[in-house]
């Protein structure tokens, strides 16, 4: 289980708990802080005595990159599962996912759930209303699969670690679009965890349509990450494109290349396959390509 932390005290043991609890597997958690100045290295040592935990304190790397190292310090193992600091997991939740896992003929494979939204001691239900679809083309420019929900296999695990990304948008978004573009992702639309809602987010913070749509707009007017998709496109095929199949390297040059003419542009933007899953959500993606923001 690998965990990164970041000034996490006030949920930290909460979630630690849970973790230890799981049932019917064999549970290892790993630690990397990503430069706490609160109590959450008293916490990780307090754990790390009682022979609970192994922790190790690294520079502040951002979450998405701080949890990449995690995968690149991890022992060999059969599964690997992310965890964040401040939610609370199902008891049955590593157990649910291994067996999913093991009933596919696949090596490189990824689960990933439903997550259930938890704020001030009341859940408000999951964060998709239904099995969200996915494939090659949508997982360029849409993320299904929160991080916190995820275990995967050791072979995923080692395709990551063969080639680090440089710079990602988000480590769950990374992982994701390499489990589907090269092997197996299994979706449980069951809920799996307590997904804790609070001011402190890094992602995550439920809001309404009305919300979205503002934040929308202030990206489309913003310089910040105007080109996050593209530029996870192009680390796609800088650090695996000779181990994707020719079909996958179509794919993701298509979002990668998108800028390089307005032919290409256009061929983006009325391309149906490339979707966000709705149609509000379908009218955005077209407005960050003609703009040339995706």
């Amino acid at each position: 289980m690998l965990l990164s932390t970041y000034n996490g005290e006030k949920f930290l043991e909460e979630q630690l708990e849970s973790i230890i609890a799981q049932e019917g597997v064999a549970v290892d958690i790993l630690v990397r802080d990503d430069g706490s100045n609160d109590g959450t290295c008293h916490i990780l040592d307090r754990w790390q005595d009682d022979g609970k935990l192994r922790w190790y304190k690294g520079g502040n790397l951002g979450f998405a990159l701080s949890f990449i190292d995690l995968v690149l310090k991890a022992p060999e193992y059969d599964y690997y599962a992310f965890c964040d600091q401040d939610d609370v997991w199902f008891s049955d939740k590593l157990k649910r996912a291994v067996c999913k896992l093991e009933a596919i003929d696949e090596d490189i494979k990824l689960y990933c759930s439903n997550v259930e939204y938890y704020k001030n001691g009341q859940t408000y239900g999951g964060i998709h209303k239904a099995i969200p679809y996915f494939d090659k083309y949508t997982c360029l420019v849409r993320n299904i699969a929160p991080g916190c929900s995820m275990v995967f296999s050791s072979a995923l695990r080692d395709l990551i670690a063969s080639a680090p990304p440089r710079k990602i948008i988000a480590h769950d978004f990374w992982i994701f679009q390499l489990a589907v573009l090269m092997g197996k992702v299994v979706y449980d639309f069951e809920p799996s965890m307590l997904y804790r809602q609070h001011e402190n987010n890094q992602i995550g913070q439920k809001t309404s349509r009305v919300e979205i749509w503002k934040r929308r707009v202030k990206n489309l007017c913003s310089d910040a990450n105007r080109h996050d998709r593209e530029d996870q496109a192009k680390e796609l095929l800088w650090c695996h494109t000779a181990v994707m199949s020719e079909d996958s390297r179509s794919i993701v040059s298509k979002v990668a290349e998108y800028r390089s003419s307005l032919a290409k542009r256009f061929a983006l933007m009325i391309d149906g396959q490339y979707s966000m899953g709705d149609i509000t959500g379908d009218i955005y993606l077209k407005l960050r390509v003609l703009s040339s923001r995706l």
